[in-house]
Parts: C-alpha cells; structure tokens; sequence
C-alpha cells in the first residue's frame, strides 16, 4: 500500500507535505477519543492525499 501511494504522489513538490500526512496517520491513536473523534483526522488526511497532485 505505501507503495503505491509513493508511486502515485511522490513528485519533488508534495514529498514534505505526504510525509507529515504519514506522520499524522500514524501518530493518530484512538486511546480515551470516540469512534468518531478517532476517524475524523482520518477523513481528513484522505482528503488531503487526494488533493496532493498525483505524478500519473
């Protein structure tokens, strides 16, 4: 998986900005937060990647 999203998004322009979105995702804990309070980052770090100008 983080193959493929390297593949799609790793252009020398957005290298910075997907890293601190791994970084994000995977600093993310449920621990004491609620489902929803848990997926929300989650939902929004997804639209983040898609806006990120995939190198197709």
């Amino acid at each position: 998986m983080w193959d493929f999203i390297k593949e799609m998004f790793s252009n020398d322009g957005n290298n910075s900005r997907i890293f601190s979105m791994f970084e994000q995702l995977i600093a993310n804990k449920q621990s004491e937060k609620s489902l929803l309070e848990f997926l929300l980052p989650i939902e929004e770090l997804s639209m983040n990647f898609v806006n990120c100008s995939p190198s197709l």
